[in-house]
């Protein structure tokens, strides 16, 4: 782009015509103008970056909360099935095995749902919750494990003379099936 420019030199009383011809020099990497128009579509992507990896790690949470409590149901049907035995098992060599095999069953389930009430519990976003609605903090059964190994274990479990116990192994199915859908109902509560 040459445009014209006159200029009046004194010496001399003829004007002479000059021409400047300004050429745009290179942009250099360490100039602004050059980066200013992608900083708004940068921002965009860093910003949906973001969004995107708090939904992905909110979904791998709420999934591993979800493994954590099949799993927690799943020990309390082997706890379950365990006392049951050993309180229907007959005096003998097969009741020592029965009642270490229930009390091992009981502290892992008493390990998997003080985990499931740990790992549930966490998060700011229950807690505020938890201030403006009726919404339990965490799915929490660890008192309900308690109230199953006191049945269980109560006098005379370890006595090696004692008779099976039909009604102490209904009374445990029915406390097992009690925990079972609390442990549903909480976590739907806080995940539904």
């Amino acid at each position: 782009m040459a445009q014209p420019v006159i200029v009046n030199v004194p010496s001399s009383s003829q004007p002479q015509a000059i021409t400047i011809q300004l050429e745009p020099h290179p942009p250099s990497w360490t100039d602004f103008a050059v980066y200013a128009p992608t900083i708004p579509g940068l921002v965009v992507a860093v910003l949906g970056l973001w969004v995107a990896h708090k939904f992905a790690a909110a979904r791998d949470r709420r999934k591993e909360i979800l493994e954590l409590k099949e799993l927690t149901k799943e020990t309390l049907v082997q706890a379950e099935e365990a006392c049951t035995t050993a309180w229907l098992a007959a005096a003998g060599a097969e009741r020592p095995l029965a009642l270490v095999e229930a009390k091992s069953k009981l502290q892992t389930l008493g390990t998997t749902a003080t985990d499931l009430k740990r790992r549930t519990r966490q998060g700011w976003q229950t807690h505020i919750r938890h201030l403006f609605t009726d919404c339990p903090l965490a799915v929490d059964v660890v008192n309900d494990v308690a109230r199953l190994r006191n049945l269980v274990t109560h006098d005379p479990f370890d006595d090696a003379a004692r008779s099976a116990d039909a009604l102490k192994a209904s009374e445990i199915t029915a406390l097992s099936s009690e925990i079972r859908s609390r442990i549903d109902l909480l976590f739907h509560q806080l995940y539904g």
